[in-house]
């Protein structure tokens, strides 16, 4: 089976799953699988997180509302992309470029906070990587210093 056919297929499985047993059966078929390679194991494991979700979500301790579904996306992402993240996160979703609303998502504009963070945080790898290529340790001096960088523009409060 292709990629694009392994995903919808262990998406649907991962659909269908409905009781603790369903969830075994599935977490199984993806353990014991011998076809699993490269591109396919990423689909494999996002099924079972989707079935797992979903399994405990209508379970009686789920029924999560939208705002804890965006915080456990969030942990997903600082557990598996962004592991040594200090700062912040931000996720631009480019369709909101057509919503004329939504243009702050897009403004160059950082909050004073962040701001300050990211200097402490330039200011630490000075001292922590001393050996950093030249380049870096430039552009750390710089923000350290408090020039703030790729056009951004730091915003003095909320508004």
């Amino acid at each position: 089976m292709k990629e694009n056919e392994y995903k919808k297929y262990i998406y649907g499985k991962a659909k269908q799953v409905k009781t603790k047993e369903d969830l075994d059966n599935l977490l199984k078929e993806v353990i014991e699988s011998k076809d699993l390679d490269y591109g396919k194991i990423v689909y494999a494991m996002c099924g079972c997180m989707k079935a797992t979700m979903n399994y405990i979500d209508r379970s009686p301790v789920g029924g999560i509302t939208g705002f804890q579904a965006s915080f456990i996306g969030w942990e997903m992402v600082r557990e598996y992309l962004c592991r040594t993240n200090e700062t912040a996160l931000k996720i631009l979703d480019f369709d909101d470029l057509l919503y004329p609303q939504y243009k702050y998502k897009f403004d160059k504009v950082i909050d004073k906070n962040l701001w300050n963070i990211l200097k402490e945080q330039a200011k630490k790898k000075l001292v922590e990587h001393p050996d950093a290529a030249p380049k870096v340790r430039k552009h750390w001096k710089s923000v350290a210093a408090g020039k703030v960088p790729f056009g951004y523009k730091v915003k003095e409060e909320l508004e």
